[in-house]
Parts: structure tokens; sequence; C-alpha cells
């Protein structure tokens, strides 16, 4: 819209600035060298300044661009003013030819020069100079600028016999102007091309396709100039005059742009410096309190691990207490058989007596009976021997594993007498299933360490194996065996104790987390989650040893407990 609405500005100055033209041309205006040589002063000390501030920007931003223009509107004001001294008819005592032809070298010169200085900004301009080379090379392009001037300047005025030529109403002359106002056309609309493609509107390049702008206007004004100080002639040298004075403003517009910039850069600045300054004052509280926080962290860490122990240790009850009532259940099962044949067996000898007796008393006993009652007696007390007998070591094994599972003493005992008792306490609570147990456990394995806890782990083991390696199969075997192992650098050696099935064994997805607490694949069919996490923490803490697991899909699961045979003390 900014690009749109300059466009419509400058055109419509442009042809306001034309619209004049014809009242000029019929105007019968002459003024004098007076008039002229004030406006050529004044002009050549608008196109210094014009460059010195042009320079002064690119001092500050290291463009070439701006170097090549501001060398160009310094040489113009220099041949500017050398221009309006020949032009100051009360310094030369008569008119000669010279002084005219010197009005026109010195005129040409600075519109060749100014024009050239243009295009070579464009076409080699768009470097950025190093700020250390910005001085000199400000130095260096304005004394070969005055110098090439010079030059120029120098071969217009030698040209003596061209002096009719460059009169002003000829031919040559118009058709001249009428170049220069094509070729500074040209060069404004190639900056106008540059303005239009830049991201950000810059009120310097503005001022200059102002500037550029006038200069065709004045040369246009030019064309139709006859002599000195005309209407043509003063109208164009007015028209100069007012097209220096947009780059002073420019220079002053991207100043005030530059300032702006900088401003919100400051503001940006001091915003990001509060907010460090408040980032660091927190910070600052924060270290001042950390150690505080620090503290209240740790104690309510503390009391979160001392009520998970705690949950952890009910739980460990818990399970054991399961494994336990499921144990009363297989023994009292598994009880009913010796102790109703023990029954049957003694009611029988008691009614046999009772016979005996009543025949005694009715003087009809006799030896046969008496041979029968010993046979029958010696038969039915047998059998309730071995009825007891049984009980009682059933009894006994099942009061030894309690003892061992409701407590954490610690004792010796033999490995192999410790998984017979354990397997044995199991077995009638899986009396009427097609389960089978192996043990090949060696005597003599003698052992330091909790048996109740190790009775634990080999209950929960093989519960695991049965609820959920042989969930939906018709058989299954359990193989139990132990190997003592010699352990580099400790003078315990360990055991390892090795629980394999054969049953439909564990994912690969579920391995790595069957130790994690409550994860279970049977999640609402009697699975808890927290049988091999109370395994995997008793064999890891109490028993001071290891429990890994090894598994392939429908090939069976192998468990391995590798403990000390002498456990680490508790502290």
């Amino acid at each position: 819209m900014r690009t749109l609405a300059f466009d419509k500005l400058l055109i419509a100055a442009c042809f306001a600035l034309l619209a004049f033209y014809p009242q000029v041309a019929e105007s019968s205006w002459r003024s004098s060298s007076d008039v002229h040589a004030l406006l050529e002063f004044s002009s050549s000390l608008l196109a210094v300044t014009a460059g010195v501030m042009v320079l002064s920007h690119f001092l500050t931003t290291g463009r070439v661009l701006y170097l090549f223009i501001a060398v160009g509107f310094v040489q113009l004001g220099a041949e500017e003013f050398v221009h309006a001294i020949f032009s100051f008819e009360r310094l030369w005592p008569i008119v000669i030819p010279s002084v005219n032809l010197g009005i026109t070298s010195t005129w040409l010169a600075g519109r060749i020069t100014f024009m050239a200085a243009l295009y070579l900004a464009y076409f080699c301009g768009k470097t950025v100079v190093a700020p250390e080379r910005r001085l000199s090379d400000a130095v260096v392009f304005n004394v070969v600028g005055f110098a090439l001037s010079a030059t120029i300047a120098l071969l217009i005025f030698k040209q003596q016999s061209l002096l009719g030529a460059w009169r002003l109403g000829t031919a040559f002359k118009q058709l001249l102007e009428l170049g220069i106002a094509g070729l500074y056309f040209v060069v404004f609309l190639l900056y106008y091309r540059m303005y239009a493609r830049a991201r950000a509107r810059s009120p310097l390049m503005l001022s200059l396709l102002a500037c550029m702008a006038f200069q065709v206007v004045l040369h246009l004004f030019f064309f139709d100039a006859q002599q000195f100080f005309d209407a043509h002639w003063d109208a164009a040298h007015v028209l100069k005059l007012l097209g220096y004075f947009f780059p002073v403003f420019g220079v002053w517009g991207e100043t005030m742009l530059v300032h702006r910039r900088a401003q919100r850069s400051f503001d940006a600045l001091q915003i990001e410096v509060a907010e460090r300054r408040r980032s660091e004052a927190e910070l600052a509280d924060y270290r001042e309190h950390l150690e505080e926080m620090v503290a209240q962290r740790t104690a309510e860490l503390e009391r979160t691990l001392d009520n998970l122990r705690r949950t952890q240790e009910q739980l460990l009850q818990a399970e054991k207490l399961s494994a336990l009532g499921s144990m009363v259940a297989g023994v009292s099962h598994e009880l009913n058989t010796p102790l109703g044949n023990a029954q049957m067996a003694i009611t029988t000898l008691i009614g046999r007596l009772g016979e005996v007796q009543a025949s005694y008393l009715d003087n009809h006993l006799t030896k046969q009976q008496i041979g029968q009652l010993f046979d029958e007696g010696a038969k039915l007390s047998a059998i309730a021997q071995r009825s007891v007998e049984r009980a009682l070591a059933l009894v006994t094994s099942f009061k030894q594993v309690a003892v061992d599972q409701t407590s954490q003493q610690r004792r010796a005992f033999d490995l192999a007498t410790v998984v017979g008792e354990t397997v044995a306490a199991l077995r009638p609570s899986y009396k009427n299933q097609p389960w089978e147990f192996h043990i090949d456990v060696p005597t003599g394995l003698a052992m330091d360490s909790y048996p109740g806890p190790l009775e634990q782990c080999i209950v929960n083991l093989v519960q695991n194996s049965i609820r959920h390696g042989f969930d939906g199969r018709e058989r299954g075997c359990v193989h139990i065996q132990a190997r003592q192992e010699a352990v580099p650098e400790q003078e315990s050696p360990q055991i390892a104790l090795t629980l394999s099935d054969d049953g439909v064994g564990i994912a690969p997805e579920n391995l790595g987390r069957i130790f994690d607490p409550f994860f279970t694949t049977t999640l609402g069919r009697g699975g808890s989650g927290i049988g091999l996490n109370i395994t995997h923490r008793i064999a890891t803490t109490l028993l001071g040893g290891t429990i890994s697991a090894h598994s392939q899909d429908r090939s069976g699961t192998t468990f391995v407990l590798r403990i000390p045979q002498r456990a680490p003390v508790l502290i």
C-alpha cells in the first residue's frame, strides 16, 4: 500500500510540475546573473550537505551503494560551486567566450559525474565494507571523484570548437538535454525496482527516487531554454535546488528510523535484562531455600519409603498366610484318609472285643474266637498304627513348614530336607491334580540361612508354575534341582536352586516385567501380581542372592535362585 501511494504521489508531483511548462514557455521572465549565482551557490551547499549526510549513513551501514551516491552528491556540489563562480558576472570585468564555455563544461561535468555515480552505485553497491576500512574508503573514493570530475570538466572546456554547439537553443543542446533526461529516467526505474523489492521501506531510498524524478523534469525544462537567465533556465535551476532537499530529509528520516529500531531493541533488551534479573533473583532465592526444600523432600520420601516397606511387609505376611491356608486345606484333606483308616480299625477292634467279651460272659467263648481276635486285632492295630504314623508325619512336616514360613529365624539346615518338606506340604493340595514333582537335591548341602523365607520362595515359584504355566494343560511337571557353585573372591560358596516346568512359558514382552509389583496376566482370575515380586525381594535382600528367569513361549520356564550357603548378616 505504501509503494502504491508513493507511485501516485510522485507521478502526481511530476505532472504538476510539467503542467507549468506551457506557462513557463509563454513567460517573458528574465533574471540576472546575481539570481542565477545565488541559486547555484544554494544548490552547491545543499548538494554537498546531502553528500555528507549520505556519507555518514555509509559510515554507519558500510554499504558501498551509499558511498557511490555520497561521492556523486559531493562532486556535484563542487561542480555547482565552480559553475556559480563562472555564472556570477560581477566577478568578471568583461564577458568572454571562455566564461560561457566554463559554465557549460562545469554543468555537464557535474551531470555526468552524478549520473555515473548513480549507475555505479546500482550495479556495484551490493557489498558491505568492514568498519575499519570505511573512513579510508570514503577519502579515497572522494579523491578519485574529484579527479574524475575535474578531468571531465577540463576535457569539455578544451573543446573551443564546440562552443557554438553547446549554445542554448541549438538542436544539439536540446538533444543533449533530452538524452540526459532519458538516462535519469532509466536510473530512476532501476532504483524504483530496488526500492519495490526491498523488504523494508527506506526513507533515504525514497528521497533519492524523488531527487531523480526532479532531475528528469528539470532537464525537460532545460530542453526549451534559449538563453541564460530566461524562464526555462531559472525554472530548471529552481527544480534542481528543490531536488537536493530530498536526500537531506531522507537521511534524517533514515536516522529517525534507525533510532526507533535501536530504541525498540533497547527496550527489548531492557525487558530481557529485567527478566534475567528476575530469574536470577528467583534462582538465588531458590538456592537459599534449597537445603530446606531438600530436607523437606527427603523427609517426605522417607515417610513414603517407610509406608512402602510396611505395605511390603504386610503383603509378604499376607502371601505367607495365603500359602499356609492353601497348605492347611491340603493337609486337612490328606489327614482324612489315615485318620479315617485308624478310626475304622479301632472301631472294628472295639466291636470284636465286645463280641468276645459277651461270649466270655455267657460261657460260650471258644478257642477259635480267641484266635480270630488275636489275628484281627493284630491286623487292625497295624492299620491303625500306620494311619497314625502317616498323620503324624503330615502334621510334623506341616508344623515345621508353618513355623519356618511365619518366622525369619536364622538356623542351620540341610537344603534337601527343607525342599523335601516344602514339596511334601504342597503335595496334598494337588493330590487329585495331574501334576508331577521331581526333586533332584543332593543331601549334605548344609545351609546357614533363613529356611522360612526360602520355603516361601519355593512355594511361590511352584504355585506360579501351576497357576500360570499349567493353565489349560492336562498334565505338567515341576523339576527342582540344586547344585553347589564356587564364587571367586568369596569364602562361602553359593547354591544354585533351579525350578523348571514344562508349561506354556512366558511371552517375551512380559519376561522383563514378571518381578514388577502387581504385574499379572490373570488379573480377575485369582492372580495378585505380588508373589514373584515378594520372591525377588526375599532372594535379593534377606537371602542375599539373586533370582533370574528364562523362558521361551510354549517351551516352559526356568527360575534360577542363587543364594550363598551362609546368608549375610542383617544390619
